[in-house]
């Protein structure tokens, strides 16, 4: 089924367009796969790099005229110098709160669709406030501190829109952080006691949309963002025990990941990239044109082989980092995920090869990972050791589990034990490329440290910092009076 686009692209005031959608089920799930549809068209695009391109996991490869500079669509993010007259991530922005306006319109007007029975209605309900409070949890972390970062979570967080907004004639004004967080707990628990065992959609994989398990493990992530430990770790256990889905094992991990477009065997959530039935194939995969990596050669014509040597260009503008690369130790399986190619760099008048690495994480036609099983063990090992210390082993038991699939040493509860940064470069090495670096950094207070192959004037950024976050785009500002802007921006 297409996507309902004039459902999503039309004024939420402008109801009579509405009205059409609400009179049977086909269209009302037409207008749900364009809630889905739209969402991995923003999921997959630039804040899909956002985490890792601004935490330092990730620089960038030579253009076409061998220069190392940022992709012109990060340009001023990158450096921290987004502006809200003409922001990076306003498309973001507005189509985020696009999602949750069409997912607000679902929710208020489903009672006007004749031919559904009660379970439909409840799943369709659920899935849509799991979709609303999944972007508003991403744009929180985008436009809003961290919540350590007043102490108690009073500062600014962002609107949250729990009905829909009309153009001109509400004008909402920003929760605190505090406040957010209730909102997103809110909308969480009542989906999860809404769910059925069945998606509304029919079509598709159970992971390409929102269910029970996968709203838990969502649930145990928001409350990790917001040092609501007790939460974090009741669903994070929730999910590793519940979840229909099973680690990838040392000996395997590689081959998941290099697989053509079908995501990881421990995937709980993704945006799947559009398919075209017609055709039957995959359409596009935002998140390839990020990583996905394809090189002219020269072929020696006397071996008929490539000649690695004389590569002109790579299409993919986003590599990894040293800063990245270092943390993986010959022992670890992870780090068989890069891909080596010798490119030519023009340095002034110069001309030197130099080697860059590619991940392998997204190649083919892959849909955008959002969550998957490794991320709650790390999720459970971290809450249960900041509930308290005495649940270190717990704490190290969930944390080696990922240790020693990766091929490294289980670490033992000694004094030399810093738990919390094991942790935290755990996620580093095992989450990198999925969307997680900077909010980390933020979580845990500590600056963007961006040394090896940054390609920046602006490397560096104490914590905390007002460059952590970006500008309310200028669009906003301007029809919502009550709309306040994020500081020194």
């Amino acid at each position: 089924m297409s996507s309902c686009s004039d459902f999503l692209y039309q004024e939420p005031d402008q109801e009579v367009s509405f009205d059409e959608i609400f009179n049977s089920k086909k269209n009302l799930l037409a207008a749900v796969n364009g809630v889905y549809e739209m969402g991995e068209e923003v999921v997959s695009g630039i804040y899909f790099v956002y985490a890792d391109m601004q935490g330092g996991n990730i620089t960038f490869a030579p253009n076409s005229q061998d220069v190392i500079t940022a992709k012109s669509s990060l340009s001023q993010v990158y450096p921290f110098e987004d502006t809200e007259e003409e922001s990076d991530y306003e498309y973001f922005y507005s189509y985020s709160y696009s999602c949750i306006n069409a997912a607000n319109i679902i929710i208020e007007r489903i009672d006007e669709v004749p031919d559904i029975s009660e379970d439909e209605e409840n799943e369709i309900v659920a899935e849509m406030l799991s979709t609303r409070a999944y972007f508003h949890f991403i744009i929180s972390q985008l436009y809003s501190q961290n919540y350590n970062y007043s102490g108690d979570g009073s500062h600014l967080g962002i609107v949250y829109n729990t009905s829909t907004i009309r153009a001109g004639v509400d004008f909402p004004s920003r929760k605190t952080v505090k406040e957010t967080y209730a909102l997103l707990k809110a909308d969480i628990e009542n989906a999860l006691v809404l769910y059925t065992d069945s998606q509304a959609l029919s079509y598709g994989m159970d992971y390409s949309y929102f269910n029970k398990v996968n709203t838990e493990a969502l649930m145990a992530r928001i409350a990790l963002h917001f040092n609501d430990w007790e939460t974090a770790s009741a669903y994070a256990d929730s999910t590793i025990k519940n979840a229909d889905v099973v680690l990838m094992t040392k000996d395997n991990y590689v081959s998941e990941w290099e697989k053509e477009s079908d995501p990881v065997c421990e995937v709980l959530f993704e945006f799947t990239a559009p398919f075209d039935i017609d055709d039957d194939e995959v359409t596009s995969s935002v998140a390839n044109s990020f990583f996905g990596y394809e090189y002219l050669t020269t072929t020696n014509s006397s071996t008929n082989t490539i000649d690695t040597t004389d590569i002109d260009f790579v299409t993919s503008a986003l590599v990894a980092s040293h800063d990245l690369l270092d943390l993986y130790t010959d022992e670890d399986v992870r780090g068989l995920l890069f891909e080596s190619i010798k490119l030519e760099v023009k340095e002034g008048d110069l001309e030197t090869q130099e080697t860059f690495y590619f991940t392998n994480k997204f190649q083919g036609k892959p849909g955008a990972t959002v969550m998957r099983l490794s991320e709650l063990y790390l999720i459970n090992a971290e809450a249960k050791y900041r509930i308290s210390e005495a649940n270190i082993d717990l704490a190290l038991s969930d944390l080696n589990i990922i240790r020693e699939r990766a091929g490294l040493s289980p670490l033992e509860n000694d004094a030399s034990l810093d738990f919390l940064e094991e942790v935290f470069l755990e996620r580093r090495r095992e989450l990198a490329f999925e969307g997680h670096l900077v909010f980390d950094l933020m979580r845990y207070e500590k600056p963007i440290d961006r040394q090896q192959d940054c390609v920046s004037s602006s490397c560096y950024l104490s914590y905390p910092n007002a460059r952590f976050i970006l500008p309310i785009p200028e669009n906003s500002i301007e029809h919502n009076a009550n709309m306040k802007q994020n500081y020194d921006y």
